[in-house]
């Protein structure tokens, strides 16, 4: 019999049959690697035109506003000037949605913010504030420069601020949810609890407690 005559013979076709898979996975990486080459390719095109076309018009997009102003207040000849212009009439800063916002957009909240609790820009009559909500599993939008981790960073940054100033700082837990049940809130919390995984999407060392209004809701996970 052939088992006989070649008794590694499923050793062989194990070995040939692993052998074909990696070749296989080989090949598909290959055929990756050519698409996206030719997709870069592609964007690199998209991209120099889209830029050109917008030189040639005069018009900015939404990057371009961002970029643009945070480049201006970091001018030395110019940054301070435009600051003490608009610091006549800002007192209060609102940011929605914190953890999508960027590390160019957070700069510009720095800086406008710069001297909302020191020196001239810490007016006497006016209670100058600095208001940010958030919440870091929510983000979702990275593809646009987002940075969850730049929210508490600058959470820090302006907590040392008023802090030196001598000033209020509050630093609130919202747990209330009106969107969600009991039992996907429970859910979340105990993939959560533990901390390796919550560091993952939080800098917040505290476990996840969440509470829900609608406490008569059902709820499936």
């Amino acid at each position: 019999a052939l088992v006989d005559r070649l008794p590694d013979l499923a050793e062989r076709y194990l070995s040939a049959a692993n052998a074909i898979v990696e070749t296989t996975d080989r090949l598909a990486l290959f055929r990756m690697l050519e698409g996206t080459r030719a997709a870069l390719t592609i964007a690199d095109w998209l991209i120099a035109r889209y830029e050109m076309l917008k030189r040639s018009r005069g018009f900015l997009d939404f990057n371009d506003l961002i970029t643009r102003t945070v480049n201006l207040l970091a001018r030395p000849d110019a940054g301070p000037w435009v600051q003490y212009k608009l610091d006549q009439g800002i007192d209060h800063i609102l940011l929605d949605e914190a953890q999508d916002t960027s590390p160019d957009q957070w700069e510009v909240v720095k800086r406008l913010a710069e001297e909302f609790f020191a020196g001239f820009g810490a007016r006497d009559r006016v209670h100058r504030t600095v208001f940010a909500v958030g919440d870091e599993k929510q983000s979702i939008y990275s593809f646009q420069g987002a940075a969850p981790d730049s929210f508490a960073d600058s959470r820090l940054l302006f907590a040392g601020r008023v802090r030196d100033a001598e000033a209020s700082f509050a630093d609130l837990k919202l747990t209330w949810s009106f969107r969600s049940t009991d039992d996907v809130l429970t859910a979340v919390d105990r993939v959560f609890a533990d901390a390796s995984v919550r560091r993952g999407i939080s800098h917040d060392p505290d476990p996840l407690r969440h509470q829900a209004i609608r406490t008569d809701a059902p709820g499936y996970v």
